[in-house]
Parts: C-alpha cells; sequence; structure tokens
C-alpha cells in the first residue's frame, strides 16, 4: 500500500507496469450513460486503484488462509476478510458466504 502511494505521489509510476488493460476501461467507464470523454490520466489512475484493491483484499484474506495453517486462499478466506473489515462492508452481500461450496 506504502509502495502503490508513493508512487502515485511522486509521479514514478508507469502505465506499462499496470496490470490491467487501460483500453478495458475506458471503454467500461464509457458504458455509463453521460460519460462521453474520459481524460487519459482516469484510467491510469483506476488501473492504480483497481491493483491496490485487490493486492490488500487478497493480503487481509491470506492471514485467514495463514491461521487455517494452510497453502491455498479459498473462497472462505475472501469472505472472512471482507467480514473482519468495515472497510468491504460494500461488498458483503457481493461474495459467497464463508460456507460456500462446502
Amino acid at each position: 500500500w506504502h509502495n502503490a502511494m508513493e508512487k502515485a505521489s511522486t509521479g514514478t509510476l508507469r502505465v506499462k507496469t499496470l496490470k490491467l488493460p487501460l483500453a478495458r476501461i475506458k471503454r467500461l467507464m464509457k458504458v455509463e450513460e453521460g460519460v462521453r470523454m474520459v481524460a487519459s490520466e482516469v484510467p491510469i489512475m483506476f488501473s492504480l486503484l483497481a491493483e491496490v484493491f485487490v493486492e490488500e483484499l487478497t493480503t487481509r484474506a491470506w492471514m485467514h488462509t495463514n491461521e487455517g495453517k494452510r497453502r491455498i486462499l479459498q473462497t472462505p478466506d475472501i469472505s472472512a476478510a471482507v467480514k473482519t473489515s468495515q472497510m468491504y462492508d460494500f461488498l458483503v452481500y457481493i461474495v459467497p458466504p464463508a460456507d460456500y461450496g462446502r
């Protein structure tokens, strides 16, 4: 998280190092009615934000994987990570419950 913030604030972010396709992000943004033009830096920022979000959620889920003395991240780990942090309250109804698939 700190590394991503530093890159964003110092301007050392390189577009080629982003993992998500910028054209697809821009296309998704334009699906919304009323959005006609998107500044070139906006998809870059959304890509960075999405990467940080996925990394943060994965790290929290991995902590639950380690608590279970396992080496494979599973759906219940993600569910537990969502439930234990208020930051992810908006995902409670989207992420399957911990007992999903058992």
